[in-house]
């Protein structure tokens, strides 16, 4: 009776250590294939982010990259201040009561078109030259020392004029000249009868035109 007992007792043992081996197996063979698996990864991963690397380094280095230049063209805001400029209001009080005939020609120097300038009975002026060919002798004056307007200017300011005295007008010509600034003025005066008193006007006129352009 012991014996078979002996007997049962030995083979037991024997069985338990055959179940437990696969099992074993089986884990050790899942956790080589899970370390198999994040090695791969980590190579995959590792090989492609230097790839990325050289690449990059390639391309700066060959300069074959190209800078993305944004261009907003915004459209342009700028208030042309010559239109905002009214010379018939600033001289009409001063020859309003004046019998004579009053033309004007004031432009801004050097001449372009973003020049401004304003005229009035302009066919009364330059009967016998042209702005330009005034302008250029003008320039070659002097500077006047007893300017016709020199009183009613800022000092400082430099004028060159030339004033032409006839029986039945007289008419002034100059370019008054300020730091960033030249403005060119010809004003004539006609037909009234008292040509003295007209032409005294002329100073306070320079000054109104003056300072009417001068803000341009």
């Amino acid at each position: 009776m012991s014996s078979k007992l002996d007997k049962t007792k030995k083979i037991f043992p024997s069985q338990q250590l055959s179940l437990v081996e696969p099992l074993e197996s089986a884990a050790k063979a899942k956790k080589k294939k899970t370390t198999l698996m994040i090695a791969l990864f980590l190579c995959i991963g590792l090989s492609t982010i230097f790839a990325a690397y050289r690449t990059i380094n390639r391309i700066i280095s060959e300069k074959k990259y190209q800078k993305i230049k944004i261009n907003l063209d915004l459209p342009d805001l700028k208030i042309n201040s010559s239109n905002r400029v009214d010379l018939d209001a600033s001289i009409n009080p001063l020859i309003q009561d004046n019998d004579s005939l009053w033309s004007f020609y004031v432009e801004t120097l050097p001449a372009t078109s973003q020049s401004f300038s304003w005229s009035r009975n302009r066919d009364q002026m330059f009967l016998e030259s042209n702005p330009v060919n005034t302008v250029s002798q003008l320039l070659k004056k002097e500077n006047a020392v007893d300017s016709l307007a020199k009183n009613n200017l800022p000092e400082g300011a430099q004028i060159k004029e030339n004033q032409i005295a006839k029986d039945n007008y007289f008419e002034y010509q100059s370019i008054v000249t300020v730091p960033g600034k030249q403005i060119f003025i010809v004003i004539k005066t006609s037909g009234g009868t008292n040509l003295e008193k007209s032409k005294s006007l002329i100073p306070l006129l320079v000054e109104k035109i003056y300072w009417s352009v001068i803000k341009i």
